[in-house]
């Protein structure tokens, strides 16, 4: 498991390094568009490692002891880290665009009117969603490819990440601190659902697309 996952840090690392300007740049993005393009990129680092195992490592590892759920459960954990780093992000990214409106100019602060409690509370959606995306969209990246299935995760980026996330804060906005929470349990139930059947599912596929079912 550690050498599955050492192998898609180095990836990872050489892919998401040129991104780091723009990172930066979206920390700086006023409103909640910089935090979640930060995530969208969370999203799509996981993805690049398994596209880069359709062209060189799944031909490796059929002659490899290797059992498919530890290969696809180092995806799933990655896919985990990369989205708590992204929610980090968000909410250092949120966290300046508070403080530089204080700082700053009027205009801006009101602008953005977020409190600390409505930026742990907006960020905490946006990782429930992230990972209500890695569950469907993972097991698209095993059955069709991950070039393939890029459409369709893109498609649920949006809806989810962008669209879900904010008309669900704003539903919760100044709601009783009771509905807030019960909101908060039943999508971090859903998600971590969610994520234990795409991963069954997923197993499945790759299984399959190493026997050469998938062409």
């Amino acid at each position: 498991m550690k050498g599955f996952l050492r192998k898609d840090w180095y990836l990872v690392k050489d892919y998401w390094l040129p991104y780091i300007p723009i990172l930066l740049f979206a920390c700086l993005v006023p409103g909640t568009w910089g935090g979640t393009y930060i995530l969208m990129l969370a999203l799509a680092l996981p993805r690049a490692t398994i596209a880069s195992d359709e062209v060189r490592w799944d031909r490796l590892a059929v002659m490899l002891p290797c059992r498919a759920e530890e290969m696809v459960r180092s995806k799933y954990l990655l896919y985990g880290a990369c989205i708590l780093f992204g929610m980090v992000m968000s909410a250092v990214s949120l966290q300046t665009q508070r403080m530089a409106g204080r700082l700053l100019t009027r205009w801006w602060e009101n602008v953005f009117s977020m409190t600390l409690p409505d930026i742990l509370r907006y960020v905490l959606l946006q990782g429930g969603f992230s990972l209500l995306i890695a569950a469907l969209t993972v097991p698209l990246y095993y059955r069709f490819t991950a070039r393939k299935g890029a459409v369709w995760g893109n498609i649920l980026v949006f809806i989810f990440l962008s669209a879900a996330s904010t008309v669900s804060f704003n539903t919760l906005y100044g709601a009783p601190a009771g509905t807030v929470a019960l909101q908060a349990a039943v999508l971090a139930v859903l998600a971590l659902t969610a994520v234990w059947a795409s991963f069954r599912l997923s197993v499945r596929f790759y299984k399959k697309r190493l026997r050469g079912v998938y062409q």
